[in-house]
This record gives structure tokens, C-alpha cells and sequence, in this order.
């Protein structure tokens, strides 16, 4: 019952095709005409550090080829970001938002998390399609499975940046940006995601292998193997040790942080309302990024980091976290008990998305490497790190902890 209204919805998208391709034209001109008549909106959008933003999404896109082995799909990628980046260029040129030296910044947490929407929708589509359902009706399945967490990621980041800018103006303008690019983000996933795929067909899909069966495989050798599963909780008491030791290195710049978790923790608890599920996916989070910062601090003797630096990857560690654990309170709600069976619904249901999604952001990011910006480049670098450590966590050290041999 609670996604009845997404089948109506869909429905009505579905009956109403022309009258919302107009509107979604309409848009697309007003802000192509109030770029055109913006004094420096070229500027604002392509030159410097925009255009690596923009290379950034075009190599995301032309690498969705492969890994999601559609074309049509990865071409929705590329329109959807660019659509998107017309938009909310257009919006913040009209509202008066000028650019700084965190704009780049903000538009790498805005289009990551759109990345990421986008990539959990339409692998949740594709694997619908892959199990028979034909792709009008896998919409309306893709959008209600994911639906929430998107919703929950996106608000959990808007809030973080909120909150953080409230304590700290130096971050207004930035969170302004991530506020309406993130929003839009959230409107198109809903509705012009929808319309399209209700207007052009993808491939055929229908046995796919890898979008059916996901990285069940993955499960299933860690739990026959019980030496994993020591090894596992071993690095598990390792890591909270070595945070517990070094986190005073960095106390100083981890308060905005820790702000945007407790946000993110008690809009997690009124969703879930599980105390234990919702400070596991905050803890989780938490640490997929200070552990990769405490390293780099260890190696490369880096003590002065930015507080914005660690904002960054916040959004989309916090992304793929909501999906899994998402995903695992449904588990709960479809009884299954033990933690291991819980774990294995999750990574069974999200677990491929999660890494595609992993891949292809820090195939994106990696250009951004070639930035000028120190902040860009320090930025980048703790995301790429900070994807590697929620995908590992996630998907090997959570199934390796909690399996049992059956």
C-alpha cells in the first residue's frame, strides 16, 4: 500500500505523455534562453573546472556502455546529467547564486549523487526486465524499491549541508547549490527518468545474467569459507582501533561531519524506526570515509584537512549505505531472522548496483584529478578512497562477519 502511489503515478505520466514532454521542453528552452541572455553563463558552465565536471559526466556515460551493456541506457545517463546541468545552471544564474572556489565542489557532490540515483533506478529496472516483466511495468517496480532510499540519501544530504552551513556561512552558497541540485535530482529520477522510459524502449533484457542473479555468487563463497569470516572480524577490531587511536589527529575538522550524521542518523531512525539499523548505516558511513582520511594522514603526513573536504564524499558513502540497509529492513520485514540471511537479501537485491555505481563515479572522478584546485583534487582523492572502503565494507566485510556455514 505504501507505493500505490507510484503505480498511480506512473499511470498518469503513462496517459498524460504529451502534455508533460511539452512541459519538460518548455523547461528545457526557458533555461537554454536565460543562459543565452546570462552574462558569463559560458563561463559558468564550461570553462575551468565546469568543463571537467562536464568531461567528468561524458566519460561516466561512454563507460555505462559496458558495464550496464546498453547503449540506450547510458545515452538516458548522458541526457538526464545534462538536462539536469542546464537546469540547475540556469537556476542558480536567475537566483543571483555566484560562483566560488566551492562551486566545483558542490557540483561534484550533485552529480555524484545523481550518478548514483540514477544508476540504483535503472539497474533495479533492468533487473526486472531481466526476470521477464516488460519495461513499462519494471518503471513502476525500479521506482518502488527504490524510491525511498533515494529519497533518504537526498534529503540526508540537503539536510547535512543545511545544518552545516548554519553553523558555518562559509558553506551558504555551497549548500544552496547542493540543496537545488540534489532536489532536482530527486524531481527528475521521479518523473523524467519515468517519461522517457515510457516513451523509448531499451534493449531486450529479458534472461540477462548479470542483472538477474546480481553478486549472489559473492555470498555464497564467503559463507563456505569460515577462515573469511575470522579474517573478517579481525580487520573489523583493527580498524576501530586504529580510528580510536588517530581520530584526535583530525578533531578539529571533523565537527561539520559528525553534524551531517546525527542529521542523517535521526531522519534514518524516523524512516526505519530501528536504532540499531540506522547506527549501523551511519557508523558504517563514518567510517568508509575517516578511515581512508586517517590513512592518507599516516602515509603522506597530511594534518591540514579541510572540514570541506570530508563533506564531499559524505553524500554519496551515505548513497549506497541508505540502498543496502534499505534493502536489509525489508528483509526484516519479509522474517528473516538471522543477520546473515538479512545480509544476503541486501547484497542479492543492491549489491551490483552498489559497485557499478563505485566504478563508474571513480572513473568520473578521476578527471577531476586534473584539476588546478588543491581543494578539488584533496576532495577527489578521500571520494575515490571513500568509495572503495563503503564498497568493501558493504560487500565483503559486513557478509564475511555475520556469515555462518550452513
Amino acid at each position: 500500500m505504501r507505493t500505490q502511489w507510484i503505480t498511480s503515478w506512473i499511470l498518469w505520466l503513462g496517459h498524460h505523455k504529451m502534455m508533460a514532454k511539452l512541459l519538460v521542453g518548455l523547461v528545457g528552452l526557458v533555461s537554454l534562453v536565460s543562459l543565452s541572455f546570462q552574462q558569463g553563463s559560458s563561463a559558468y558552465l564550461f570553462s575551468g573546472e565546469s568543463f571537467l565536471v562536464f568531461a567528468s559526466m561524458l566519460v561516466m556515460s561512454i563507460m555505462a556502455i559496458k558495464l550496464l551493456d546498453s547503449f540506450k541506457t547510458a545515452l538516458l545517463l548522458l541526457f538526464v546529467m545534462c538536462f539536469l546541468y542546464m537546469v540547475s545552471a540556469a537556476l542558480l544564474l536567475v537566483l543571483g547564486v555566484e560562483k566560488d572556489e566551492f562551486t566545483v565542489l558542490a557540483r561534484v557532490v550533485v552529480v555524484t549523487l545523481m550518478m548514483s540515483h540514477l544508476i540504483h533506478f535503472l539497474t533495479a529496472l533492468l533487473k526486472e526486465m531481466a526476470r521477464g516483466l516488460h519495461q513499462f511495468d519494471a518503471v513502476v517496480e525500479a521506482l518502488a524499491l527504490t524510491h525511498q532510499p533515494i529519497l533518504l540519501s537526498s534529503l540526508t544530504t540537503i539536510l547535512g549541508f543545511v545544518i552545516v552551513a548554519i553553523f558555518d556561512n562559509r558553506f551558504d552558497t555551497m549548500a544552496t547549490q547542493v540543496l537545488l541540485g540534489v532536489g532536482l535530482s530527486y524531481i527528475a529520477t521521479l518523473s523524467l527518468v519515468p517519461l522517457i522510459l515510457l516513451s523509448v524502449l531499451l534493449e531486450f533484457r529479458v534472461g540477462h545474467t548479470e542483472d538477474r542473479h546480481g553478486l549472489a555468487g559473492m555470498v555464497k563463497f564467503i559463507q563456505a569459507r569460515p577462515p573469511l569470516a575470522i579474517f573478517g572480524k579481525l580487520m573489523l577490531v583493527l580498524m576501530f582501533f586504529f580510528i580510536m587511536f588517530r581520530l584526535w589527529q583530525i578533531l578539529d575538522v571533523v565537527a561539520a561531519l559528525v553534524t551531517m550524521l546525527v542529521m542523517s542518523f535521526i531522519l534514518l531512525l524516523l524512516a526505519w524506526q530501528k536504532i540499531f539499523v540506522a547506527g549501523l548505516a551511519v557508523l558504517i558511513a563514518f567510517v568508509s570515509v575517516i578511515f581512508p582520511i586517517l590513512i592518507w594522514v599516516e602515509l603522506q603526513d597530511w594534518v591540514l584537512i579541510s572540514s570541506l573536504v570530508l563533506l564531499v564524499p559524505i553524500g554519496i558513502v551515505l548513497d549506497d549505505v541508505v540502498h543496502f540497509f534499505t534493502r536489509y529492513h525489508r528483509a526484516e520485514r519479509l522474517f528473516l531472522v538471522k543477520p546473515a540471511d538479512k545480509v544476503k537479501f541486501a547484497i542479492n537485491s543492491v549489491g551490483r548496483s552498489i559497485w557499478l555505481t563505485s566504478q563508474l563515479l571513480m572513473a568520473g572522478l578521476a578527471v577531476l584529478l586534473f584539476s588546478n584546485n588543491t581543494l578539488v583534487i584533496q576532495a577527489v582523492i578521500i571520494t575515490l578512497l571513500a568509495l572503495l572502503m563503503v564498497s568493501f565494507i558493504l560487500l565483503w566485510l559486513l557478509p564475511a562477519v555475520v556469515s555462518v556455514r550452513e
